[in-house]
């Protein structure tokens, strides 16, 4: 640090020259005629120290005397600032202890003591840093700083550190203190202290939400379906087919508990599959089965997670042939309000294939049930065979298959027994067989058919296996066969 060098004056030289001066001027003061003494100064160059503050007098302006202060770094011994490690006079003009010359431009009054820009310091609570003025001179910056000053020139634990006011730093950070944090959306910023002695704002997107400049979780449920199992849920089935041993396990993997859960099983065409398990968009789907989850599962803490057991749930009997994936979905009317609601669901790896049997009749014979029968005749015994030709199974092994008997006027008899075009018939009854069809053809056996009073003429005997339409088929048109004689009907 260097300082302006100043004519020191012998003591009584001074006062001497003073005392002429205020003889010869009338003046009753230092200085010119009007001079009020606030400052104490007994005369130009007095120096001295006061509770580490050094000063000195100086003439100002308008020729009167002022006190000049400074705050010294290292304390003040006598008259002078001192300097660790430097017992030498500061002052002195062979001793100047700032690096490459004094400070500043030529004209400079150095009363920072500063020993280069952004030089940093403590005294007590306060801490100084010392910058480049507008004027192009040091000058020196003070805080007080709350939590003591520290190591460095810098506050501890700094809650109000404010940034150097000099032109050395370009604030684009809008940052007021180092530490302050605020938050803009769910970014969190904070500022810091920067390499060049700056400040700067450093930022972090939260995972939650930003509050008083700090990343918080977000206490809300979020629903996932861990795990499902079932047994008969892929392969190739028939509709109407019964799904078996169902486990849904659901967990809550969010920060607040969820009531009132609902799960929903779903069956998605080949053509919905990939949106509805990929999430990318709304698709079309038959629920399968929905359910409020209870008892031990009605309410799911954070982290908390619970399996719903169903003993079967059946596919629709009229459900179209084609490839499915099963989904298993909770909350699936977004009733519960979660922090992800993209995690909800759970698709089947293989695919279900719904296929149909196709009922034929391979033969039926009958006594007594040809030739000339009157209205309300019985006839004798049937005997009837039924087999399914493709390799989708009846939904039912025990499945009540109706077996309709029909007399078809001769008049109908080709379309009836030839083509699949409509055609008239009376009906005789429509049966229930009882047939088991799992281990391939099987029969049913009717003691007797009664002949309906009908018109009397000539009439064949048809036989339709599945006549209530109850069971989809891949093939509906053979499912009937004729008698190959007539009947006459009197």
């Amino acid at each position: 640090m260097t300082t302006t060098s100043r004519t020191l004056f012998a003591a009584t030289a001074l006062w001497g020259a003073l005392a002429l001066s205020l003889l010869s001027t009338g003046c009753d003061e230092f200085g010119q005629t009007g001079c009020n003494i606030v400052e104490e100064c007994s005369y130009e160059g007095e120096r001295g120290c006061s509770n580490g503050v050094r000063y000195e007098c100086v003439e100002n302006s308008d020729g009167c005397l002022e006190k000049e202060e400074s705050l010294c770094k290292f304390g003040c011994e006598g008259s002078y600032c001192s300097f660790a490690g430097d017992d030498d006079d500061p002052y002195s003009e062979d001793d100047d202890p700032t690096p490459g010359g004094p400070p500043g431009k030529t004209g400079c009054n150095d009363n920072s003591h500063c020993a280069y820009d952004g030089e940093k310091w403590c005294s007590g609570d306060l801490r100084y840093e010392c910058y480049r003025g507008a004027d192009g001179c040091l000058d020196v910056y003070s805080q007080k700083c709350a939590n003591g000053c520290g190591s460095g020139g810098k506050c501890l634990d700094k809650p109000a550190d404010k940034p150097p006011t000099g032109p050395s730093c370009y604030d684009e950070s809008q940052c007021d203190y180092v530490g302050e944090k605020w938050c803009s959306g769910k970014n969190r910023y904070v500022c810091i202290e920067g390499s060049d002695g700056c400040l700067d704002a450093k930022g972090e997107v939260c995972s939650g939400n930003c509050s008083s400049g700090e990343c918080v979780a977000i206490q809300k449920p979020d629903l996932t379906v861990g795990s499902w199992e079932c047994a008969s849920c892929s392969g190739t089935k028939s509709a109407g087919h019964e799904t078996e041993d169902w486990k849904i396990y659901v967990k809550n993997v969010g920060t607040a508990a969820a009531s009132g859960v609902v799960i929903q099983v779903r069956l998605l065409k080949k053509n919905q599959a990939g949106k509805a398990c990929g999430g990318t968009g709304p698709y079309d789907f038959i629920s399968l089965y929905k359910m409020t989850l209870s008892g031990d599962c009605a309410t799911l803490a954070p982290g908390q997670g619970c399996t719903h057991s169903k003993g079967s749930i059946d596919l629709p009997a009229n459900l179209s042939l084609g490839e499915y994936k099963i989904q298993v979905k909770v909350d699936p009317d977004d009733k519960i309000d979660e922090l992800n609601d993209g995690d909800n669901f759970s698709c089947s790896s293989k695919w279900l294939t719904i296929d149909a049997p196709d009922l034929v009749i391979t033969s039926a014979s009958c006594s007594s049930c040809v030739g000339e029968l009157d209205t309300g005749e019985k006839t004798g015994s049937w005997t009837i065979y039924v087999d399914n030709v493709n390799s989708a199974p009846v939904v039912d092994p025990n499945y009540e298959l109706a077996m309709g008997i029909r007399l078809v006027p001769d008049s109908e008899a080709y379309a009836a027994c030839n083509t699949t075009q409509p055609y008239s018939y009376y009906n005789v009854g429509d049966y229930l067989t009882g047939l088991d069809l799992s281990q391939g053809v099987d029969s049913k056996t009717f003691s007797y058919m009664k002949v309906p009073n009908i018109a009397s003429g000539w009439y064949y005997w048809l036989v339709k296996i599945d006549s209530t339409g109850a069971i989809n088929e891949t093939n509906e048109s053979n499912n009937s066969a004729c008698m190959q004689d007539p009947v006459w009907i009197d």
